[in-house]
């Protein structure tokens, strides 16, 4: 019993240096823009719109997802999921200078959680799924 109770405040401990390692946005990002970015990534990646992410995102993030990279990825991920339904919730923080959106998005046969990155102008540095 003490083996665990050890075990689960160590894990407590690591779950809350990772919850405020995240803070708020700051005043270099605004919000609602953050919020219709985010919309707008899922939006497109429903739509298979690929090139308009690509559009829209960092030249980082463009040289990392080389030629078809997105469609491959996306289309692997997303064959079981469903329909899209609806974005169920949106949490944002500042990580590093980036605006972080953790949304949580509903399908028809599963939820998916995107974390995208925005930098200060706005273009998508980070994209992740699960």
């Amino acid at each position: 019993m003490k083996k665990f109770i050890k075990v689960l405040s160590i894990i407590l401990c690591l779950f809350m240096f990772v919850s405020c390692s995240a803070g708020k946005l700051s005043d270099a990002y605004n919000e609602d823009e953050v919020k219709a970015a985010a919309e707008e990534v899922i939006n497109e990646l429903n739509d298979k719109n690929y090139d308009g992410i690509l559009e829209d995102s960092s030249d980082e993030l463009k040289i990392s997802l080389p030629d078809n990279k997105l469609q491959e990825t996306w289309e692997g991920f997303s064959k079981d999921i469903g329909e899209f339904n609806s974005i169920l919730n949106m949490t944002l923080a500042e990580k590093n200078g980036y605006a972080v959106a953790i949304t949580n998005v509903k399908y028809d046969n599963k939820k998916v959680t995107f974390t995208l990155s925005f930098n200060k102008e706005m273009k998508l540095a980070g994209i992740y799924m699960k």
